[in-house]
């Protein structure tokens, strides 16, 4: 998980269901949409911080105040507290996005932590508030202190909003809030309460028949620590470090991808695991590339509209699953980002090959630019979460779209004619249907642009 000190085709028989079901696609506004996603926060300066739930846009906070505290999974599990407290974490929760309490996640979805902390002192108190998820295993772990918090007399609901990291195992896990008189250190509360995050399980490349990092075919591969994003594992060894390794002379070509000119990708060089990426999760057929090529060369060789480069420095900053390549011969996955809002300063978390020793680095960003990288390819159409059950609410954004285009909306067949709106965007919320376990395909075609703007989804 982030912040730390600083995620195929159905039988005939389901497409035919699907033909007949009627899914809610419900479409957004651009700006809601935005401050659905916390791209906006219109009463708060930053991100990434322990705040008052009235930092969040106002459907967010009316859904917090009715379902956060009440759901079932989400009552105390135990707290510890002085007998002569001002300060009590009475109780805490988790959510999505949408606001809406839950105790179910799945790596790289969006989770609204929070802590409903009461004063009983006649006047406000100035604290130090920790929220922490304990026993994660992996490298991305979320542990959050805010200090110099004005806590009112009464109670009061305190938030942060995180990424679960996208190489998180499937597992329960135990979120803690802890509130601290800033004056009176002795006076502590916290409260805790489990939730748990489910396998995102695109898995292996087929040709690899089931064995992790493809050891049928190089018997030395194994899993780069716990790396993965989606399922989706880094491998080694690292032919750059490890003695066993066989770099320069005679890196194993895997047979899983040969592109049309019979190029294979080298195990385990960089770039193997940014195109195994695209190819399991985009469709994207593989081409040759070196690490800092990965994003310059998807011009020359890829016609779709499915990843789209841009320039470090120019504004933005990838997301989870943007693929990275650097101003050095190397190339990432981007796991999950930990970004001040009002400086543009934080870290960016990578899933990598040939590089770090357990398959995930982290790289620094200062003032929106991010420290050895030239550009990456960002997916131009984005699901919350991008693993879920059937029934269950997925917000969809894509973009890159005409001004106002008809869009054709898919989930494996033809559901909805959308429209993008004068931004040549759309944005909406999905209910999953009731199809089997497994990969599943979500795509948008417009009118005009073409080829098709998809992702791959899968139902546990």
């Amino acid at each position: 998980m982030v912040l730390s000190a600083m995620k195929r085709r159905t039988s005939f028989i389901m497409v035919c269901v699907l033909l007949m079901m009627l899914l809610p696609l419900n479409s957004l506004s651009g700006t809601a949409f935005a401050q659905a996603t916390r791209l906006q926060r219109t009463n708060c300066s930053k991100s990434f911080l322990i705040e008052p739930v009235s930092c969040l846009s106002a459907p967010i906070k009316a859904s917090l105040g009715k379902t956060l505290f009440s759901h079932k999974q989400n009552q105390p599990l135990g707290r510890k507290t002085q007998t002569a407290s001002a300060l009590t974490v009475q109780q805490v929760g988790l959510a999505d996005i949408t606001g809406n309490g839950q105790a179910t996640f799945v790596p790289g979805e969006t989770v609204i932590y929070a802590a409903l902390i009461n004063n009983t002192s006649s006047s406000a108190i100035t604290a130090t508030i920790n929220f922490m998820v304990q026993a994660s295993i992996n490298e991305c772990k979320f542990n959050l202190t805010g200090t110099g918090l004005s806590i009112p007399t009464g109670q009061s609901t305190w938030e942060a909003i995180s990424d679960l990291c996208g190489d998180e195992w499937a597992g329960t896990y135990t979120f803690k809030a802890t509130v601290t008189d800033q004056s009176t250190p002795s006076d502590t509360s916290y409260n805790s309460g489990p939730f748990t995050v489910n396998a995102d399980n695109i898995g292996f490349p087929s040709l690899w028949n089931g064995q992790l990092c493809d050891t049928n075919q190089y018997a030395s591969s194994r899993q780069l620590g716990t790396a993965n994003y989606r399922g989706i594992p880094a491998c080694g060894p690292r032919p750059l470090y490890d003695p066993s390794a066989k770099h320069p002379i005679g890196d194993v070509g895997s047979e899983q991808f040969v592109s049309s000119d019979n190029t294979a990708e080298l195990e385990w060089e960089c770039p193997e695991l940014s195109i195994r990426l695209m190819y399991q999760v985009y469709g994207i057929q593989p081409y040759v590339a070196n690490g800092d090529q990965v994003v310059d060369n998807y011009l020359s060789n890829v016609s779709n509209n499915i990843l789209v480069p841009v320039q470090n420095g120019s504004g933005s900053l990838p997301v989870p699953g943007d693929i990275l390549s650097y101003t050095t011969n190397h190339t990432s996955v981007v796991l999950s980002r930990a970004i001040d809002g009002s400086t543009g300063n934080g870290s960016i978390y990578v899933i990598e090959e040939n590089g770090a020793r357990k398959g995930i680095a982290t790289l620094s960003v200062q003032g929106g630019t991010i420290s050895g990288v030239k550009n990456w390819l960002h997916h131009t159409l984005d699901l919350w979460p991008q693993t879920a059950s059937p029934g269950s609410t997925v917000l969809v954004s894509a973009e890159g779209f005409q001004p106002n285009e008809a869009i054709n909306f898919y989930f494996d067949v033809f559901l909805y004619h959308v429209t993008a709106d004068s931004n040549g965007q759309f944005a909406g919320t999905l209910t999953v249907p009731q199809v089997q376990s497994g990969t599943h395909i979500i795509s948008v075609i417009g009118a005009t642009t073409r080829p098709v703007t998809q992702t791959l989804f899968y139902v546990p």
